[in-house]
């Protein structure tokens, strides 16, 4: 361990595992350190004038990690009034390969987000690898950084499926995932990505992921979105249209192979800052978005208030019935000291919050059967 790392785990618990982290990339989960320096033992009998000198520079650095800290949270109880919720979330976490996931300031935000709210099933948009989403799931269940351990509040028993690739990113495949927490009486009946006719061009620049949940006496079906970007100077703003009016032929594909199952949820990534009229194919299906009207879904560090609205919660009409009427974007504490911000220091997770809804579990609401697997996958059918 270098001598960083050394006479911090002396003094702060908290990164004992801060680790030396250094790419060729100046990417958003390693940045160069502002050092180089010889592995040398750190003993408080004895430290070198060189030592001195190089820790000296790094003061502003060892002061901001040990005055991190998580906020002080009284843990989710699940409920709402007399009755047990659930609550859903969906998060792009750009980029998310395994480097990132090892990153941990990286690891501690995304885990410590999950536990202080009461998250039980995320679905994960821009995964880069398959192994990533492993890395957070591992930290949940045998947690390795002291604010895991310490959590005082449910732990959980989590469990997570990776889809194929649903199509490219920079640099990397895209995967999409959802994490979910068994002791909360969760289990996944079954997962496919969106497949579409042979004949026919591909309608979504990465394959929507669906999956059927069973969440104790409520069942539903949820499907996890990427859709196209907008790009430089809004070029691609046509196409992200085309991709969001072919949202609810996913339903359709769904209630086809389920028929009668109407607890349908559409979450994810939409792209798109909306105007009343961009989701009124949505609204005419009979779904309602759950995230609060107005509440901007982006954040950044130069501004963390954010600008936009991408992520959505769109729930069907029977759904609705489940609705506790909570839902939320999170923006507070989604950095962390040693998550890289350019050529500095706190840098984001993201730039997405995550956002939930809170449905109630104690019944469900359609006459469909998910533990039955379907003989084929979900298809597109109008194209």
């Amino acid at each position: 361990m270098g001598i960083l790392n050394s006479c911090l785990s002396s003094e702060n618990k908290d990164y004992e595992h801060v680790e030396r982290t250094i790419t060729s990339e100046n990417r958003n989960t390693h940045a160069p350190l502002p050092y180089e320096f010889a592995e040398t033992a750190c003993t408080e009998s004895h430290v070198s004038e060189s030592t001195e000198n190089i820790l000296k520079l790094l003061e502003p650095i060892i002061s901001i990690i040990k005055s991190s800290s998580r906020p002080k949270v009284t843990p989710f109880k699940f409920r709402h009034g007399r009755k047990g919720v659930v609550r859903i979330a969906s998060w792009n976490v750009e980029r998310f390969d395994e480097e990132k996931a090892d990153n941990p300031g990286v690891k501690e935000v995304v885990c410590m987000t999950i536990l202080e709210n009461g998250f039980s099933l995320i679905a994960f948009q821009e995964l880069a690898d398959i192994k990533a989403l492993e890395k957070i799931c591992e930290e949940l269940n045998n947690p390795s950084l002291s604010c895991t351990k310490d959590w005082p509040g449910h732990r959980g028993e989590w469990q997570y499926v990776v889809s194929d690739a649903t199509g490219r990113m920079y640099r990397s495949m895209e995967y999409n995932g959802y994490l979910y927490d068994t002791a909360r009486g969760i289990t996944l009946n079954h997962s496919a990505l969106l497949e579409k006719p042979k004949t026919s061009p591909k309608p979504f620049t990465r394959s929507p992921f669906i999956g059927t949940f069973k969440i104790k006496k409520f069942d539903c079906i949820i499907g996890s979105v990427h859709l196209k970007a907008t790009g430089l100077d809004n070029e691609d703003l046509e196409r992200l249209q085309k991709e969001i009016d072919k949202v609810p032929e996913v339903i359709d594909a769904i209630e086809q192979q389920y028929p009668g199952e109407e607890d349908i949820i559409i979450l994810g990534d939409f792209n798109l800052d909306p105007k009343e009229e961009d989701f009124d194919i949505m609204r005419e299906k009979g779904y309602s978005n759950c995230v609060p009207i107005g509440v901007f879904t982006n954040v950044s560090n130069s501004n963390p208030e954010g600008s936009k609205i991408y992520d959505h919660i769109w729930i069907s009409s029977r759904t609705h019935n489940a609705f506790s009427g909570n839902s939320g974007v999170i923006r507070e504490n989604l950095t962390s000291p040693l998550i890289p911000k350019g050529w500095s220091w706190g840098g984001v997770v993201s730039d997405h919050c995550p956002v939930w809804t809170e449905l109630y579990t104690g019944k469900d609401y359609d006459s469909a059967d998910l533990r039955i697997i379907p003989d084929t996958s979900f298809t597109l059918t109008g194209l």
